[in-house]
Protein backbone atom coordinates (compact mmCIF):
# COMPACT_ATOMS: atom_id res chain seq x y z
CA UNK A 1 0.00 0.00 0.00
CA UNK A 2 1.41 3.21 -1.34
CA UNK A 3 0.49 6.39 1.18
CA UNK A 4 -0.16 9.50 -1.01
CA UNK A 5 2.14 12.42 -0.27
CA UNK A 6 -0.61 14.27 1.93
CA UNK A 7 -0.68 11.25 4.39
CA UNK A 8 2.52 11.34 4.63
CA UNK A 9 3.13 14.77 5.10
CA UNK A 10 0.07 14.81 7.85
CA UNK A 11 2.05 11.67 9.87
CA UNK A 12 5.44 13.67 10.01
CA UNK A 13 3.58 16.81 11.02
CA UNK A 14 1.44 15.37 13.64
CA UNK A 15 2.89 11.98 14.51
CA UNK A 16 6.76 12.39 13.99
CA UNK A 17 7.92 16.03 14.24
CA UNK A 18 6.21 17.26 16.95
CA UNK A 19 8.11 14.82 19.48
CA UNK A 20 10.83 15.64 17.95
CA UNK A 21 10.79 19.48 17.55
CA UNK A 22 11.88 20.16 20.89
CA UNK A 23 14.27 17.60 21.12
CA UNK A 24 16.37 18.90 18.14
CA UNK A 25 15.21 22.14 19.33
CA UNK A 26 17.73 21.32 22.70
CA UNK A 27 20.44 20.19 19.82
CA UNK A 28 19.78 17.09 21.26
CA UNK A 29 19.96 15.27 17.59
CA UNK A 30 23.15 16.64 15.48
CA UNK A 31 21.67 15.73 11.94
CA UNK A 32 18.53 17.47 12.07
CA UNK A 33 17.97 21.24 12.53
CA UNK A 34 15.13 23.74 11.62
CA UNK A 35 15.19 25.89 8.17
CA UNK A 36 13.31 28.62 8.63
CA UNK A 37 11.68 30.42 4.99
CA UNK A 38 9.47 33.18 4.30
CA UNK A 39 5.93 32.69 3.51
CA UNK A 40 5.62 32.53 -0.28
CA UNK A 41 1.58 34.30 0.85
CA UNK A 42 1.74 35.45 4.35
CA UNK A 43 5.30 37.25 4.56
CA UNK A 44 5.64 34.92 7.68
CA UNK A 45 8.77 33.29 8.66
CA UNK A 46 8.08 29.16 8.70
CA UNK A 47 9.82 26.58 10.30
CA UNK A 48 10.56 23.48 8.72
CA UNK A 49 11.95 20.52 10.80
CA UNK A 50 14.50 19.16 8.40
CA UNK A 51 17.39 16.83 7.94
CA UNK A 52 20.87 18.15 7.18
CA UNK A 53 24.18 16.69 5.74
CA UNK A 54 27.27 19.15 6.73
CA UNK A 55 29.01 19.85 3.80
CA UNK A 56 31.48 22.72 4.99
CA UNK A 57 30.27 26.45 4.98
CA UNK A 58 26.85 24.93 3.47
CA UNK A 59 24.61 21.81 4.16
CA UNK A 60 21.96 19.76 2.39
CA UNK A 61 18.37 19.26 3.18
CA UNK A 62 16.53 16.59 0.90
CA UNK A 63 12.86 17.68 -0.01
CA UNK A 64 11.38 14.26 0.00
CA UNK A 65 8.27 15.49 -2.26
CA UNK A 66 9.97 17.71 -4.11
CA UNK A 67 8.13 20.91 -5.34
CA UNK A 68 5.24 20.35 -3.81
CA UNK A 69 6.60 20.71 -0.09
CA UNK A 70 5.30 23.76 1.36
CA UNK A 71 8.98 24.89 2.59
CA UNK A 72 10.39 24.12 -1.29
CA UNK A 73 8.03 26.69 -2.63
CA UNK A 74 8.70 29.18 -0.39
CA UNK A 75 12.30 29.12 -0.98
CA UNK A 76 11.25 29.24 -5.14
CA UNK A 77 9.92 32.17 -4.19
CA UNK A 78 12.69 33.97 -1.98
CA UNK A 79 15.69 31.83 -1.84
CA UNK A 80 16.92 33.53 1.53
CA UNK A 81 16.93 31.35 4.43
CA UNK A 82 17.70 30.86 8.41
CA UNK A 83 19.03 27.51 9.37
CA UNK A 84 19.20 26.73 13.58
CA UNK A 85 21.70 24.23 13.75
CA UNK A 86 22.45 22.97 17.21
CA UNK A 87 21.96 26.39 19.14
CA UNK A 88 22.47 29.34 16.81
CA UNK A 89 20.57 30.36 13.96
CA UNK A 90 22.78 30.90 10.45
CA UNK A 91 21.30 33.14 7.66
CA UNK A 92 22.03 31.30 4.21
CA UNK A 93 21.07 31.46 0.48
CA UNK A 94 19.30 28.14 -0.67
CA UNK A 95 18.91 26.67 -4.12
CA UNK A 96 17.13 23.71 -5.45
CA UNK A 97 19.58 21.19 -7.24
CA UNK A 98 17.81 19.08 -9.17
CA UNK A 99 21.13 16.78 -11.13
CA UNK A 100 21.81 15.97 -7.31
CA UNK A 101 20.78 12.44 -6.49
CA UNK A 102 18.62 13.05 -3.81
CA UNK A 103 17.78 9.60 -3.11
CA UNK A 104 21.31 8.39 -2.80
CA UNK A 105 21.82 11.76 -0.70
CA UNK A 106 19.39 11.34 1.50
CA UNK A 107 20.36 7.29 2.07
CA UNK A 108 23.61 8.35 3.60
CA UNK A 109 21.77 9.71 6.81
CA UNK A 110 22.62 7.74 9.47
CA UNK A 111 19.63 7.43 11.13
CA UNK A 112 17.50 3.59 10.02
CA UNK A 113 14.16 5.63 10.26
CA UNK A 114 15.38 8.20 7.48
CA UNK A 115 16.11 5.86 5.27
CA UNK A 116 13.23 4.16 5.89
CA UNK A 117 10.80 7.08 4.95
CA UNK A 118 12.82 7.64 1.69
CA UNK A 119 12.46 4.09 0.64
CA UNK A 120 8.25 4.04 2.02
CA UNK A 121 7.37 7.50 0.91
CA UNK A 122 9.67 9.41 -1.61
CA UNK A 123 7.57 11.17 -4.54
CA UNK A 124 10.12 13.21 -6.43
CA UNK A 125 12.45 14.07 -3.95
CA UNK A 126 15.16 17.25 -4.48
CA UNK A 127 18.13 18.04 -3.14
CA UNK A 128 18.59 21.70 -1.72
CA UNK A 129 21.67 23.36 -1.12
CA UNK A 130 21.94 26.22 1.68
CA UNK A 131 25.19 28.19 1.22
CA UNK A 132 25.73 29.45 4.71
CA UNK A 133 26.63 33.35 5.62
CA UNK A 134 29.81 33.54 8.27
CA UNK A 135 28.86 35.37 11.30
CA UNK A 136 31.03 38.20 10.22
CA UNK A 137 29.05 38.36 6.80
CA UNK A 138 25.43 38.14 8.80
CA UNK A 139 26.55 40.37 11.01
CA UNK A 140 27.32 43.32 8.27
CA UNK A 141 24.39 42.28 6.73
CA UNK A 142 22.34 43.57 9.89
CA UNK A 143 24.15 46.44 9.99
CA UNK A 144 23.52 47.73 6.80
CA UNK A 145 19.81 46.68 7.63
CA UNK A 146 19.61 49.28 9.91
CA UNK A 147 21.64 52.07 8.24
Amino acid sequence: MRLSPRTVGLLHKHVINRPMRPLVWLGLFRDYGFLETTGRRSGRARRALVAFERDGDAVWVVALHGRTAGYVRNIEADSRVRVRLRHRWIEGEAHMVPDDDAVARAMRSPHRMDRFWVRAFAASPISIRVELRRASQSASRSRRKLA
